[in-house]
């Protein structure tokens, strides 16, 4: 029998109509080291018990004869949060149809009615031997008898529901895999359930002999080992890059890949070829690169590689250990898993399959954070349900959760939110980087350069080889009309990575400020797309004409156009139809019609009407002779950003809270969701009694203090 029962103090309620069942249990308990132990006859009276005195484990029928349910107990557990530590077994009777409600309101366990004293006896052994199993995590011990039940009922769609809502809780666990794909099995979704196999043949080796059991049973004459992998591409993963210097562990990685379906792998035990292949060839899918590399450091490697590469192309890294400096640039470089040197097969394979199942299905913190940005750089319809998941997420901290707001104000261009976020999550011991990372760029985009430097400068020093910092320090002393500091610091990133996309923008933006525009446009042809540069020259013309020096923010429209590369149309029509607007505000009426003129070759239909009726108030004040109006632009207000941010928090009333998966403190309680047929349970729940706490022990109920003491099994 497990230690972890062998408690004296143990509160123990057996409840059971017949008085010799209800000294068949007692006796069992009592021999196995139970000594507090209060039979009763009824579930009324179990229930009159714990409204005035502690109690840890209840043993009950599902019904009794007078009336009562079991599922009176879990609906009074659930609602007094003071209760949420007794742990109930139920003996199951003949009408099982309300077990899996049952299970849904958080028992422990759901036992079989057996009539000898053996097989009773066994019932509870197979109870302890689960807990001292599972380490007393009441979760995994209430799962098998869910799993147990569901399976001898034959409800597998019920049971693949709820194996895979238990591996949001437990990622990548073995067992439960395997009892997953078994369940697929059994469902004739023999394709998903043979790639689970797979799968696990790769991270549990020490599963083979089950496995091959399993395939005996379920895929006979089939040979897993001699089938094609179609892991990688049931994820949606095609081409890995892997680099490291020794030949050895490349070969070894690369037959790791290439087992777990990978149908192109590129191969570098030099970094800078690798870099060289990137720049030429299609996106990858997936990169294992080792830390420490020749001829270039490792975190300047992989600065550029993410340079390179949308934030959806997960990172592997491999060494052999990681310093704390390290870990800084790991975080910054949204690395998705780290693996120790020499490599473990079945480490490696878990890290990939982890980093596949959190691209396609993200759950754990890291990964739920990347999708999150990536959906809120392109304002993506799924970003208010991701945001949802992501700030519900129980492992998430208040100043993570900051953080993430600054990040999602910054990209809906509330700037002013951002900068709020951001100085609240300093103030709350949040990622320093980070928080002055969003800071600062909120500060540029409200023309606070100075401001911004001094948060830039910070960061800086913590992450030396990001060329995105140096750039934006680099812009804020051009934007002071600081051209020297401006060189030097963009020296700095030209150093890092003259190659970099941001490095380029920023010595375009520079180059079109001081007129050189040949430069400006054999920069930007090596651009995929000018938005940066546009937005940053747009910015800098529409401040210089509000506060008055027009002459130079047209001037600064003349020579973005005169920087443009050829067949550039639909860019040529929209600074046009800013350098017409900035015209018509300086009261330049003439200019500002002819220069519309140009503006009007455009397919975009919104600009297109836009500049006609531009063009038409020109014509008007032209042959009015009067000067054209404009309201006066206010800076934004928070108030006004507010509807903006609402629009990213609002989601539907189906994602709510009470949706969410999460870990749960009471066995399968808000884990388990059940779509078997309820109407028993909301009939039975319809009549349920009152709950009344009695004598000294109602200001504790009250006020949500637990009254059940500690000795039950914590969950792990």
């Amino acid at each position: 029998m497990s230690s972890r029962f062998e408690k004296t103090e143990l509160k123990c309620v057996v409840i059971a109509s017949s008085r010799t069942v209800r000294g068949t249990l007692s006796a069992i308990l009592k021999e196995l080291s139970f000594t507090n132990i209060t039979p009763v006859a009824d579930i009324k009276t179990c229930i009159e018990i714990m409204e005035s005195e502690p109690v840890d484990w209840i043993i009950t029928p599902t019904s009794d004869s007078e009336g009562g349910h079991a599922l009176y107990i879990m609906n009074i557990i659930n609602k007094m949060n003071a209760l949420r530590a007794i742990k109930v077994s139920v003996l199951r009777d003949q009408d099982d149809s309300t077990i899996p409600q049952l299970f849904e309101l958080g028992i422990l366990s759901a036992h079989k009615t057996e009539s000898s004293r053996e097989s009773i006896m066994t019932e509870f052994q197979t109870l302890f031997h689960r807990v001292d199993y599972y380490e007393g995590d009441t979760i995994r011990v209430a799962a098998d008898y869910l799993g147990d039940f569901l399976l001898e009922k034959q409800e597998f769609s019920e049971l693949k529901r709820f194996y895979n809502s238990l591996l949001q809780i437990y990622p990548g666990r073995s067992e439960i895999v395997f009892n997953l794909a078994k369940t697929l099995l059994r469902n004739r979704e023999d394709e998903e359930g043979k790639m689970l196999l797979q799968q696990l043949l790769l991270t549990a080796p020490d599963k083979k002999s089950q496995i091959e059991e399993a395939c005996r049973v379920f895929l006979p004459g089939e040979n897993l080992e001699s089938i094609d992998s179609k892991i990688a591409e049931h994820f949606g993963f095609k081409t890995c890059l892997i680099v490291d210097a020794d030949k050895n562990n490349l070969d070894l990685i690369t037959d790791m890949m290439s087992r777990l379906g990978f149908k192109e792998l590129v191969t570098f035990e030099e970094p800078l070829a690798l870099m060289k292949w990137v720049r030429h060839n299609p996106t990858p899918h997936l990169v294992v690169s080792e830390w420490q590399l020749p001829n270039i450091p490792g975190p300047i490697f992989l600065y550029k590689l993410r340079n390179r590469l949308d934030l959806n192309v997960p990172i592997i890294i491999i060494n052999q250990q990681m310093s704390e400096r390290d870990g800084t640039w790991i975080k910054e470089l949204d690395v998705s898993c780290l693996v120790a040197k020499p490599v473990v097969e079945k480490d490696l394979f878990q890290a990939v399959l982890w980093t596949l199942q959190q691209s396609k299905g993200p759950s754990d913190v890291q990964s739920l954070k990347t999708k999150l940005k990536i959906l809120s750089k392109r304002q993506d319809p799924d970003l208010p349900r991701f945001r949802h998941l992501y700030m519900q997420h129980p492992m998430l901290i208040e100043s993570d959760r900051l953080l993430m707001e600054a990040h999602l104000a910054y990209d809906a261009g509330c700037y002013l939110h951002a900068k709020k976020y951001a100085l609240d999550a300093v103030r709350g011991a949040g990622d320093p980087r980070e928080a002055l990372q969003i800071l600062s760029q909120s500060l540029m985009k409200m023309r606070e350069f100075d401001a911004a430097l001094r948060c830039l400068e910070n960061v800086t020093s913590l992450s030396p080889y990001n060329v995105s910092y140096l750039c934006e320090i680099a812009e804020c002393h051009l934007e002071n009309g600081d051209d020297k500091k401006f060189e030097t610091y963009l020296d700095q990133a030209r150093d890092i990575d003259p190659d970099a996309e941001v490095v380029i923008e920023t010595e375009a933006k520079g180059a079109m400020k001081r007129g050189h525009t040949e430069a400006a446009k054999k920069l930007l042809q090596k651009l995929k797309s000018f938005k940066e540069v546009l937005a940053f020259m747009n910015n800098r013309a529409v401040a210089l004409i509000q506060v008055g020096r027009h002459d130079e923010g047209l001037d600064l429209y003349h020579k973005v156009l005169a920087s443009l590369p050829d067949g550039q149309g639909e860019v040529r029509s929209l600074i046009s139809y800013n350098l017409g607007l900035g015209y018509a505000r300086s009261q330049r009426l003439e200019e500002a019609a002819s220069t519309l003129e140009a503006a009007m070759h455009t397919k975009n239909s919104t600009r297109l009407k836009k500049a006609n009726s531009l063009k038409t108030r020109l014509q008007k004040a032209i042959e009015a002779g009067e000067s054209l109006v404009f309201p006066v632009e206010k800076p934004a207000s928070l108030e006004e950003e507010e509807s903006k941010m609402q629009m990213i928090r609002d989601i539907k009333t189906s994602s709510d809270m009470t949706n969410k998966i999460t870990r749960s403190d009471y066995c399968l309680f808000r884990i388990y969701r059940s779509l078997m047929d309820d109407t028993k349970s909301r009939s039975v729940l319809d009549d349920a009694p009152l709950f009344t706490p009695r004598g000294k022990m109602v200001k504790d109920y009250i006020h949500g203090i637990s009254l059940v003491s500690t000795n039950f099994p914590d969950i792990k």
